[in-house]
C-alpha cells in the first residue's frame, strides 16, 4: 500500500509538471501567433519541437529535484523515519510548492540567458548588423519567456499544495513544529501579483506592437479574457484550498461541540504552517485535553457507579421470613434511585424504595445522603409513618427546597403476616393475591419539600403466595420501539399475566425481559423489587 502510494506519488509530481508546462507552451504558441503574428508552420519548423523539448527537460530535471527535496517524506511513508522525521518530513511538504515555484523561475531564466546569450552579445557590442532595437526586441521576447515561466511557476504552486495535501493527509501531523511560521497571505500576495503581472504584460505587449490603427482590439480582448480567466482559475483554486481546509476544521470542531465520545481522539492534519495550520494545531491541543479531561470524568465517575453500587443490596436478598429481589439501572453512570432491605429481627423486615429529582452526579450525591439517613432512622424504630415524617424533616432542613425525594417504606412483620407501607410522594406499589393485582392508594408531598407534612401508614395482610411490587416512575415511563409509554396500564397487564406458580426470581426475570431494554433518550432511572414472604409462611 506504501509502495503504490509512492509511485503514485512520483507519477502525480511529474502530471503537475507536464501540465502546467503544457499550459505554459500553449501560452507561449498563443503569444507568438497572436502578438508577434509568426505563422504556425514556422512554429512548427523549429520554435514549438524546442519549447516542447525544453519543457521536457525541465519536467525531468524537477522531479529529479523533487525526489531529492523529498528524501524524508519517502523514509517516513516507507516507516524507515527517525525521531524527528515526521516533522522534516511535514515541513518539506510544506515548503515545497514554493521550492519549485523559484525553482521554475530559475530554470527559465536559466533557459532564457543560453538561449538568447549570442544574440544578447552581439547586439550589446553591435556587431553583425544588431543594435539597440534589435536588443529591445530581444529584452521583450525574453520578459516574454519569463512571463511563461511564471505562468507554469503559479501553476506548479496552486497544483502541488493540493498533491502535498494528500500525503500530508498521511502523515497527519497534529500539531505545528516550531520552526513554521508561514502566513496564508504569502501565497495569496504571489499568486495574485503574479496573475496580475501576466494579463498587464500580455495587453502592454500587444497595444506595443503597432499603432492604434494596426491594433486589432478583437485579439486584445480576446487575450485580456484568456488571461484574466486563467488568472481567476488559479486565484479561485488556491482559495478553494483554504476554505476546504476551513471546512474540515469546522466539522472537527461540530464534532466537539456534540461531544461525539468515539471521535475524541480523531485529530485534524495540519496541512499548512499558515494561520490555518495554527488554528488547526490549537484545535487538537484542545482536543487533547478536552479528552483527557473526559478520561478523567470517566474515571470517576466509573468509581462513583461502582460505589452507588456498593452501596444497594445485591439483586436477590433473603431478610427474615422475606425474599427480595430487585433490578436497578441508572439512566447515565450514577443515578438518583435508590433502595434498601434491612433485617430489623427475625420476622420484620423494612424495604424501601425511592427516587430523587434529577439525574446524575447531583441525584446520586443526595441518593447516598437519603440512604444514610433511612439506614439511622429505621434503627430508631416506629411506624413507616413515623419513620417517613423524620426522613422528611431532614431532608427539608437539608435541601430548602431545591430537590426532593420520593420515598415509599414497606414494613414487613411475619408475626402477623402484614405489610405496613407509607409513601412521601412515591408511585404507588401493587400487592398481587392469587388471580388479583391491587393498587396501594397514596397521596402526599415528596420529603424535602415541606418539613410539616404528615403521612399516613396503609396496613395490609400479607400472606404467603402475596407479591409485593415496588418500582420508581421510570419502569412506567419506558417507551416501547413505537413510541409508546408503558404506563401504569400496560405494567398492571403484565403484572396480571404473571405466573404465580413459580419463584420470585423467575418473575422478575419474566417481568423484565418483557420490558423494553432502553427507553427514550432522556429516559429516566429505573428500579423495580419483588418482596416474597418464605412458603413457610409466619413464623
Amino acid at each position: 500500500m506504501i509502495q503504490h502510494s509512492l509511485a503514485g506519488l512520483y507519477w502525480r509530481l511529474f502530471g503537475v509538471f507536464v501540465t502546467a508546462l503544457l499550459v505554459s507552451c500553449g501560452f507561449l504558441t498563443y503569444n507568438n501567433i497572436v502578438i508577434l503574428r509568426i505563422s504556425l508552420s514556422k512554429l512548427l519548423a523549429f520554435n514549438i519541437p524546442v519549447i516542447v523539448s525544453t519543457s521536457i527537460l525541465f519536467a525531468l530535471i524537477l522531479t529529479a529535484v523533487t525526489r531529492w527535496r523529498l528524501k524524508p517524506v519517502w523514509r517516513e511513508l516507507e516507516g524507515g523515519g527517525e525521531s524527528g522525521t515526521k516533522e522534516s518530513a511535514t515541513l518539506r511538504l510544506w515548503g515545497l510548492p514554493s521550492e519549485l515555484f523559484w525553482w521554475m523561475m530559475a530554470l527559465t531564466a536559466f533557459g532564457c540567458a543560453f538561449y538568447h546569450a549570442d544574440a544578447l552579445y552581439d547586439s550589446i557590442l553591435g556587431v553583425n548588423g544588431y543594435g539597440s532595437r534589435t536588443l529591445i526586441l530581444i529584452l521583450q521576447n525574453i520578459m516574454a519567456e519569463m512571463m511563461t515561466g511564471l505562468t507554469s511557476a503559479i501553476l506548479f504552486f496552486v497544483l502541488l499544495r493540493r498533491v502535498a495535501k494528500r500525503y500530508l493527509i498521511m502523515l497527519h501531523p497534529s500539531r505545528l513544529p516550531a520552526k513554521a511560521h508561514g502566513s496564508f497571505w504569502h501565497p495569496l500576495i504571489w499568486t495574485y501579483t503574479s496573475c496580475s503581472i501576466l494579463v498587464v504584460f500580455s495587453v502592454l505587449r500587444l497595444l506595443l506592437q503597432g499603432s492604434a490603427a494596426e491594433i486589432r482590439f478583437g485579439w486584445l480582448a480576446a487575450t485580456f479574457a484568456i488571461y484574466f480567466m486563467f488568472s481567476f482559475a488559479v486565484y479561485r483554486l488556491l482559495t478553494k484550498q483554504f476554505t476546504d481546509e476551513l471546512r474540515e476544521l469546522t466539522e472537527g470542531i461540530r464534532v466537539l461541540l456534540q461531544g461525539n465520545r468515539a471521535r475524541l481522539h480523531e485529530t485534524v492534519p495540519v496541512l499548512s504552517d499558515d494561520e490555518v495550520g495554527q488554528l488547526s494545531a490549537a484545535f487538537n491541543e484542545l482536543q487533547t485535553i478536552v479528552a483527557a479531561k473526559y478520561e478523567a470524568v470517566d474515571r470517576e465517575l466509573a468509581l462513583a457507579s461502582e460505589m452507588q453500587r456498593q452501596l444497594l443490596p445485591g439483586t436477590s436478598a433473603r431478610a427474615a421470613a422475606y425474599t427480595v429481589v430487585s433490578r436497578f439501572k441508572p439512566a447515565k453512570e450514577v443515578g438518583g434511585d435508590l433502595y434498601d432491605i434491612v433485617s430489623l429481627d427475625d420476622s420484620r423486615t423494612a424495604v424501601l424504595v425511592g427516587d430523587v429529582s434529577g439525574k446524575g452526579m447531583p441525584a446520586a450525591l443526595l441518593m447516598s445522603a437519603a440512604l444514610a439517613l433511612f439506614r439511622s432512622e429505621i434503627r430508631a424504630g416506629g411506624t413507616a409513618a413515623e419513620i417517613i415524617t423524620r426522613l422528611n424533616r431532614s431532608l427539608s432542613d437539608m435541601l430548602h427546597g431545591d430537590m426532593y425525594v420520593t420515598l415509599g417504606l414497606a414494613l414487613f412483620d411475619a408475626s402477623d403476616s402484614t405489610v405496613r407501607y407509607a409513601s412521601a410522594g412515591h408511585v404507588a406499589p401493587y400487592l398481587i393475591r392469587a388471580e388479583d393485582v391491587l393498587q396501594i392508594p397514596v397521596c402526599s408531598l415528596p420529603a424535602g419539600i415541606d418539613a410539616d407534612e404528615t403521612f399516613e401508614d396503609t396496613v395490609l395482610p400479607f400472606l404467603p403466595g402475596d407479591r409485593l411490587v415496588l418500582y420508581t416512575d421510570g419502569i412506567v415511563e419506558l417507551t416501547d420501539e413505537a413510541g409508546d409509554m408503558i404506563g401504569f396500564d400496560r405494567f398492571e397487564k403484565l403484572l396480571t399475566d404473571m405466573d404465580r406458580d413459580v419463584p420470585v426470581e423467575a418473575q422478575l426475570e419474566w417481568l423484565t425481559r418483557l420490558l423494553p431494554e432502553e427507553g427514550s433518550p432522556d429516559e429516566d432511572d429505573r428500579t423495580l423489587l419483588i418482596i416474597a414472604m418464605d412458603s413457610g409462611g409466619a413464623i
